[in-house]
């Protein structure tokens, strides 16, 4: 996998709300307990996810504090999190990797129709969970 894809977590914005059933279909570990605590609201989980650029991003939007963000090291996972704790789509249009500029734009506009032009099944799942 490669390693933007591993960012995800997903993912989602501080004011959607993932369903957690979808979340037990996400195979990468990271993934799904960053996706769990989002579905859950429960930081407990980011501290679960392996990848510390993930963890960062995940405490930044369960915790909605932008200050995790700027410890992210990858500056695709560093815009898209500020996207996503600003809630503003701007940051999104600065991430290079087109899934995840996709799962962004879905997350922040709270609209699952970019997340069917996401190739990744653990991403397009992850993103199909964060938004309606």
């Amino acid at each position: 996998m490669k390693p933007i894809l591993a960012f995800v977590l997903m993912v989602c914005s501080a004011v959607t709300h993932a369903s957690d059933s979808d979340c037990y279909s996400i195979q990468n570990m990271d993934m799904k307990n960053q996706c769990l605590a989002f579905a859950k609201r429960q930081d407990s989980y980011c501290y679960s996810v392996q990848e510390s650029d993930t963890k960062n991003r995940c405490l930044a939007l369960v915790k909605n504090q932008d200050s995790y963000c700027y410890s992210v090291q990858n500056s695709d996972m560093k815009n898209q999190c500020l996207a996503m704790v600003k809630g503003q789509d701007s940051h999104c249009y600065s991430v290079r990797e087109s899934d995840a500029k996709n799962l962004c734009l879905a997350q922040v506009k709270n609209q699952n129709s970019y997340c069917y032009s996401i190739r990744s099944n653990d991403m397009k799942n992850q993103c199909l969970a964060s938004t309606r």
